[in-house]
């Protein structure tokens, strides 16, 4: 014979199944509103959300979503036109929101923070120069797009650390062939076979001279951050190779050569902050 208690262990047992079983259905039934509604803000197909959630005698779903849809992809588009401000120039604004609403059909937002969107965005024109006869004049437009989004990444990268010399001063000889220097977070690099940085900086507010950069016509480039501001520096093959060595973590024994070449060297790198730490490898 059950014994209260045990009544009582399978009755509680049973109703934790039950709430258990409403949680998966409110979350499965969550998952559905969320998928009908991403489908009706990127694929404009409002069918399975009308399922869902239905309308009112004033609005209906469509209308409604329809509201939404606009605000959602409109933010999402002037976000691009933020982060790719030259791109714009060059194509001009209504193609420019031709390119954004095609890339951001493609590529939903799948974070509320919008300082990271838009990453795909010189890949997929890369495709579309490729496809599109009227972009066959800007074979260039995807690397100045490349270019932008490394000066949004530097922008948002995280402050530099110290480099500490101490510890460095503590190391023995015998240690300094395994050391590999880390690079500031703020520094992207990237090369280019044409001249994009003399085509982003003429799109600038700037005093600089432009009239002899384009001489060599494929580039190398620095990005930084400096005083809160994203800075782009055209720099020699010898500065870049030796950059991507060490942010490709290659060790000081390795560097030889490069160092050699380069118009900066390790002390330098260190003085300017662009080298900010090292470890071992």
């Amino acid at each position: 014979m059950k014994t209260l208690r045990q009544n009582n262990q399978l009755s509680n047992r049973s109703l934790g199944n039950q709430q258990g079983n409403q949680l998966d259905n409110k979350q499965s039934n969550l998952q559905k509103i969320q998928q009908a509604y991403s489908q009706a803000i990127y694929q404009a197909d409002t069918n399975a959300l009308e399922l869902l959630i239905h309308g009112t005698t004033d609005f209906t779903t469509r209308t409604r979503v329809d509201v939404y849809r606009n605000n959602t992809l409109g933010t999402l588009k002037q976000t691009l036109a933020d982060t790719y401000p030259v791109c714009e120039m060059l194509v001009g604004k209504n193609y420019f929101k031709q390119l954004g609403t095609a890339y951001v059909r493609q590529y939903p937002s799948t974070d509320r923070n919008l300082d990271h969107y838009g990453s795909e965005f010189p890949l997929t024109l890369q495709n579309l120069i490729e496809q599109r006869d009227e972009l066959q004049k800007l074979a260039y437009l995807a690397d100045v797009a490349q270019l932008e989004w490394c000066l949004h990444q530097a922008y948002y990268a995280p402050n530099r650390t110290v480099f500490d010399f101490e510890r460095f001063s503590n190391l023995g000889s015998e240690q300094h062939e395994n050391i590999v220097f880390k690079l500031a977070d703020d520094i992207y690099l990237m090369e280019s076979p044409y001249p994009i940085y003399t085509i982003w900086l003429s799109h600038q507010n700037s005093e600089e001279n432009t009239d002899d950069l384009d001489s060599e016509p494929h580039n190398y480039i620095m990005v930084h951050r400096d005083s809160w501001q994203a800075q782009a520096l055209l720099i020699d093959e010898a500065l870049y190779l030796l950059l991507n060595a060490i942010k490709q973590n290659t060790p000081l024994s390795k560097l030889t050569d490069l160092l050699e070449n380069s118009p900066m060297d390790i002390v330098t790198l260190i003085q300017q902050g662009f080298v900010t730490g090292f470890e071992f490898k």
